[in-house]
């Protein structure tokens, strides 16, 4: 029975010996790699903001090459595209965060033509309005479209359901 117990006990420091050393060589390596890591981060985020840098630089030298009709045409086609891109968005996250639905499904057409459709016809409503009014009334569209969008997900997550607009108007 002694040699059992000596054998029995032999193991256990071995084994444990065996154990501390796999502890300390994983504790090696995750340091190791912890520290290459973050070298390899610095290294990136260096190479990104100079590379931000140089695009940035690069795009303001060309921007000057044109034109300035040409840059009111693009100034003007970035403001046409403004509403139908945050409807869009609008619309997009809540087909998103919509458990019930599929995302890929042929209601995404739809989605995609009302807001071009939508985002359009408040594009002209707002071109009507003198420079300095236009922005303000547009910032007040934005505004509030993302505050029926809060509610509207909020109702959906609460609720269960949709409402329209013309329910939220008569509560």
């Amino acid at each position: 029975m002694s040699h059992i117990t000596a054998i029995r006990q032999l193991l256990c420091s071995r084994i444990t010996a065996i154990r501390q050393l796999l502890c300390s060589r994983i504790a090696a390596i995750r340091q190791l790699l912890c520290s290459h890591i973050t070298a390899i981060r610095q290294l990136l985020c260096s190479r990104i903001t100079a590379i931000r840098q140089l695009l940035c630089s690069r795009i303001a030298a060309l921007w000057h090459l044109f034109p300035p009709r040409f840059r009111r045409i693009a100034s003007l086609s970035a403001s046409i595209l403004f509403f139908p891109a945050a409807i869009l968005y609008h619309e997009l996250l809540l087909r998103a965060f919509d458990r019930d639905t599929a995302f890929f499904a042929p209601a995404l057409l739809r989605i995609l033509l009302f807001s071009a459709a939508a985002g359009l016809l408040i594009f002209l409503l707002v071109d009507l309005l003198p420079r300095r009014t236009a922005r303000i009334a547009g910032g007040a569209v934005i505004g509030i479209g993302t505050v029926l969008f809060c509610v509207e997900r909020g109702c959906r997550a609460t609720f269960g359901l949709y409402y329209g607009v013309t329910f939220m108007g008569r509560v």
